[in-house]
This record gives C-alpha cells, sequence and structure tokens, in this order.
C-alpha cells in the first residue's frame, strides 16, 4: 500500500553507538528531517562546542605567546651577533669595539672585549624578559673573533 500525497512516512533507523533507534521523517521535497527528541545523544551533546572552545583557546593563545617569545629572543639573539660581529671588526682594526657595540646591540645590553697576542674577541651580553615581563628572563649572548690586524694597537676603554 502506497502512502497518500502530502504525508510523512516514518523510517527507523538503527546507527547510534548505543544501538537506540531514532525516527526520520520524509518530508514533501524529499529532505530528511530529523526529529530532535528522539536522536541518539542529543542531550549528551549539547554544549560540548563550548567545552573545546573553551579548552582549546587558552591553549591556542598560550602556543601564539610561546611563539612570539621565540622570535623576540631569536630576533635579540640576532641582534647581539651582529654587534659582537662589528665590535670584534672595529677592535681588530684599532677602533673602539665599544662604540661599534652600541650602535647594533640590544638596549641594556654589556659587551666585554678580551685582547689577545694575534686576536680579539668580543662579546655582548643581555638579559632579555620576553613579552614585557609575562615570562621569565632569558639570558641572550654572542661572541666574535677577529684576527688584528698587523701592527694595530686595539683601544681597551671601558663602556
Amino acid at each position: 500500500m502506497a502512502p497518500e500525497a502530502g504525508t510523512t512516512t516514518p523510517a527507523t533507523v538503527t546507527t547510534c553507538d548505543d544501538e537506540r533507534t531514532y525516527t526520520r521523517l520524509a518530508g514533501r521535497d524529499g529532505h530528511n528531517q530529523c526529529d530532535r527528541k528522539r536522536r541518539c545523544g542529543g542531550r549528551r551533546e549539547r554544549g560540548s562546542v563550548t567545552v573545546e572552545l573553551a579548552v582549546g583557546l587558552p591553549t591556542l593563545i598560550l602556543l601564539l605567546m610561546a611563539s612570539l617569545a621565540a622570535i623576540e629572543v631569536a630576533l635579540t639573539k640576532v641582534e647581539c651577533v651582529d654587534a659582537a660581529r662589528a665590535g670584534a671588526r672595529a677592535a681588530a682594526r684599532g677602533e673602539s669595539a665599544y662604540v661599534a657595540v652600541a650602535r647594533l646591540a640590544p638596549t641594556g645590553a654589556s659587551t666585554q672585549v678580551d685582547v689577545e697576542k694575534d686576536w680579539v674577541r668580543v662579546t655582548v651580553r643581555v638579559v632579555l624578559t620576553p613579552l614585557d615581563g609575562l615570562l621569565p628572563a632569558l639570558p641572550v649572548s654572542a661572541s666574535a673573533v677577529a684576527s688584528r690586524e698587523p701592527g694595530v694597537v686595539v683601544a681597551e676603554v671601558p663602556q
């Protein structure tokens, strides 16, 4: 016996984890409409998106902060390396290493110049507080060595 025109026919489907059944109603336009009251797991899944967001969002923010801190530390390390190299080159030519380092070093950096018989070593150190103090302080340093030019006296003027 065929259903009358304009009516819906219920179809029972068992696809849930706990093998409970729910009813689908076939609409006139051919689309299925789920009966929300009888759908499996309907009440257990309420608010799950909110919980996932509440757990995921702080994790995402923490990951973003760690990434920004790592980028800040890497950039500071590059600045220290550049300043140490410039200072070592300047000291090897007989110029002031402290002036060369001061132009390129990050704010608050300290400079140490070690002069040996044939070479000069310049070390630049800074204590970095990533994200304006939200993370613990990290020491960042870099050293560079340059061979002294023949006949050049290295100027050792403290900073």
